[in-house]
């Protein structure tokens, strides 16, 4: 497409981008091109997730949504993260007494 192009659009082109060239020199004289090497043969790690940190964030998920803040919402999160907490305990008991 562009070698097919008549001699004078590439011109112009071609001008536009040394104009371009010259201002750019102009504003950063000290501009060098660095260009940043990423590594891409990385093994990343699987991170397991943390269930105590889901069930906080579920927590204060929940109280956002009713409108909770400051204060209120600091004690609305302790009471759901002591309702979970023992919710699950019983869980854990309930299962080794059937036993």
């Amino acid at each position: 497409m562009w070698k097919e192009a008549p001699q004078d659009v590439r011109h112009k082109f071609q001008e536009e981008a040394r104009l371009e060239k010259e201002e750019h020199q102009r504003k950063y004289p000290n501009y060098r091109y660095q260009p940043v090497f990423r590594r891409t043969d990385i093994i990343r790690r699987r991170v397991r997730k943390d269930k105590t940190e889901e069930e906080k964030v579920e927590a204060v998920a929940e109280a956002m949504i009713k409108g909770k803040a400051g204060e209120e919402l600091v004690e609305e999160v302790k009471e759901q993260i002591i309702k979970s907490a023992a919710a699950s305990e019983d869980e854990s008991d309930g299962g080794s007494k059937r036993r």
